[in-house]
C-alpha cells in the first residue's frame, strides 16, 4: 500500500499501521487546562497524584466550530487559538520537539471525565501547535457519555493521520462540550438535544493523574 506523510513525501508499506511504528503516550496534566490556549501540559510521565479540573458547559454560549464549511477543513485549515482560550475548552500542550515527529496510524484519548448532568458532550482535537502559537487540527473525535463519572474511564477515537511534526512544534489536546453549529449541541438536560428548547448549564470535571490516568495514545514511526 502507499501512503503519505504530511510535510514529507509518499511511502510504501505491507500493512497499516507501517511497520516500525509504536505507540506513544502522553499524559494530561495541570491545573492550567481552562486558563488560556497553552493551558495544562502533555507529558510522558504522569502524575502519581489525582487532580481534578473543572469547566462550565453553557448551553447559551456554545463553544463554535472553527470552520464554515464542514467539507473543506483542509481549505479553510482555521487556526483554533482563539477558541481554545476560551475558559469551557481544556487544553494541554506538549513541550516542543527537537527533531521530526512521524504520526503514523491511529490516535486515542482516554479520559476520566464527570458531569453534574446526566450525560456530557465531549469534542476532542489534536493540533499542531507551530512556534507562533497559530494551532492547526490533525485529526478530532467525539463521544455521547452517559452517566459520567470521573472513576470510569472514557475512550474517544481520534481516527488515523499520517503526519510529520516539524521541530520546534508541538502538540496540544483540546477537550470541549460542544463544538456547534457543526455538531448539534448538548442541552445540558436529559432532552433529545432535537427536541429540547431551553439549556441548563452544567458543571463538568476531568481527572488526571493516578493509577490510571487521563492520557493520549498517538502511534509513530521510528524513534520518539
Amino acid at each position: 500500500m502507499r501512503w503519505r506523510l504530511g510535510h514529507d513525501s509518499w511511502h510504501e508499506a505491507a500493512a497499516w499501521p507501517p511497520p516500525g511504528t509504536h505507540e506513544l503516550r502522553l499524559y494530561l496534566a495541570g491545573g492550567r487546562a481552562a486558563a488560556d490556549a497553552d493551558g495544562g501540559s502533555l507529558t510522558r510521565r504522569a502524575d502519581s497524584a489525582k487532580a481534578a479540573v473543572h469547566w462550565t458547559h453553557d448551553p447559551d454560549n456554545l463553544v463554535p466550530s472553527t470552520v464554515t464549511d464542514p467539507f473543506a477543513f483542509l481549505r479553510e485549515f482555521p487556526d483554533e487559538q482563539t477558541v481554545q482560550a476560551r475558559p469551557d475548552v481544556l487544553t494541554f500542550t506538549a513541550e516542543p520537539f527537537s527533531r521530526p515527529l512521524d504520526l503514523a496510524g491511529p490516535g486515542r484519548l482516554w479520559v476520566h471525565v464527570g458531569s453534574s448532568a446526566t450525560s456530557m458532550h465531549l469534542h476532542a482535537k489534536l493540533a499542531d501547535v507551530a512556534p507562533d502559537g497559530s494551532a492547526r487540527m490533525l485529526v478530532r473525535g467525539q463521544a455521547h457519555v452517559q452517566d459520567p463519572d470521573p472513576g470510569e474511564i472514557v475512550e474517544i477515537s481520534l481516527g488515523h493521520t499520517g503526519y510529520r511534526l516539524q521541530p520546534g512544534h508541538r502538540l496540544r489536546v483540546h477537550l470541549a462540550c460542544s463544538d456547534y453549529p457543526l455538531y448539534i449541541w448538548h442541552p445540558g438536560t436529559g432532552e433529545n438535544p432535537w427536541h429540547a428548547i431551553q439549556g441548563k448549564r452544567n458543571e463538568q470535571t476531568l481527572v488526571t493523574g493516578g493509577l490510571a490516568p487521563s492520557h493520549l495514545s498517538i502511534t509513530v514511526l521510528g524513534d520518539a
